[in-house]
């Protein structure tokens, strides 16, 4: 129950000693170390329930001279994460498919820092204007928020409307508020009942083709100016569903290049601010980016704020 990090203490050694001392004061303490690297992962603390009672996980951190022991109080539930995602019946790998995990991070991004005007049941509302499979729609409906998802594909609603029937089936959700789905190109007008109606827009929008490998630099400067236009010609149809001060989380692609990602350039950036809104930097330039080592094309997140 025990797990290092950022230490030299020979961690066997101090758990034995501790059985040894308990166990000569009639207490019985079995131990478990971690199997690869200096932590126990989520698999060996729910496999082992060290966050069940009697049962504790330690984290032995140094700090200068000192060593901290954190006591661990919860693990991420990975049976869970793998029921939302790899278990639903709608899954497009050709299409891509969004990490339920990095659509919470997308949703918290979005709200946590920020201070919005609330519906009248006090339910904040939330876009996800390229809906997809609906992953976005499920976590935040997960998160007790009022979804709304639309796409230009009725093969991808309908994808949707499985996995959220599949979501309500085997989660606890709100049935109120379970989440509209229209059929819309985010790229046009949107429908005049949603007008000033969410106080934000979290979204994957599409990123491009598939590859199966990097693409030459004239090419990829290609593929931006056409995800640019794309993207561009949403924000300014997207500026008419917001509240007052609301905001956008959109996932921008960035393309792996030799040993580094390309993210899209100032000049878009620009551009976006050109028609009514301010970039809200989340971390360092180029920081907020989510991709497997293996990946030709990963995910920076950008957070806009509606002027």
């Amino acid at each position: 129950m025990l797990s290092e990090k950022k230490t030299a203490i020979p961690l066997k050694r101090l758990a034995t000693d501790l059985k040894k001392i308990l166990r000569e004061q009639g207490i019985s303490l079995r131990f478990v170390l971690p199997g690869k690297g200096d932590v126990l992962n989520a698999a060996q603390s729910i496999f082992n329930t060290l966050t069940e009672k009697p049962n504790r996980e330690l984290m032995l951190i140094t700090e200068g001279s000192r060593v901290l022991a954190v006591d661990i109080l919860d693990v991420q539930d990975i049976q869970a994460y793998e029921q939302r995602d790899t278990a639903r019946p709608a899954r497009d790998a050709y299409v891509g498919m969004l990490p339920p995990k990095l659509a919470q991070m997308m949703l918290n991004f979005a709200l946590a820092p920020l201070s919005f005007s609330k519906e009248r049941d006090g339910v904040r509302c939330i876009l996800d204007p390229f809906c997809g499979s609906g992953t976005i729609l499920q976590e935040g409906w997960l998160m007790d928020y009022r979804m709304y998802g639309s796409d230009s594909s009725a093969d991808m609603l309908a994808a949707s409307e499985k996995n959220l029937a599949y979501i309500q089936e085997h989660f606890k959700v709100n049935p109120a508020l379970s989440p509209t789905l229209k059929k819309h190109d985010a790229r046009q007008e949107f429908p005049p009942e949603w007008k000033h109606l969410f106080d934000a827009v979290v979204a994957e929008p599409y990123l491009g083709k598939p590859l199966l490998a990097p693409l030459p630099e004239a090419q990829l400067e290609a593929e931006i100016k056409l995800l640019s236009k794309l993207y561009a010609d949403f924000f300014k149809a997207g500026r008419t569903v917001l509240k007052e001060n609301g905001v956008i989380l959109l996932a921008l692609p960035a393309f792996k290049s030799e040993d580094r990602f390309i993210l899209f350039p100032e000049t878009f950036i620009d551009q976006i601010q050109e028609i009514g809104y301010r970039r809200i930097q989340l971390i360092p330039q180029g920081e907020a980016l989510y991709a497997r080592p293996d990946a030709l094309v990963g995910r920076e997140l950008t957070l806009w704020q509606k002027l």
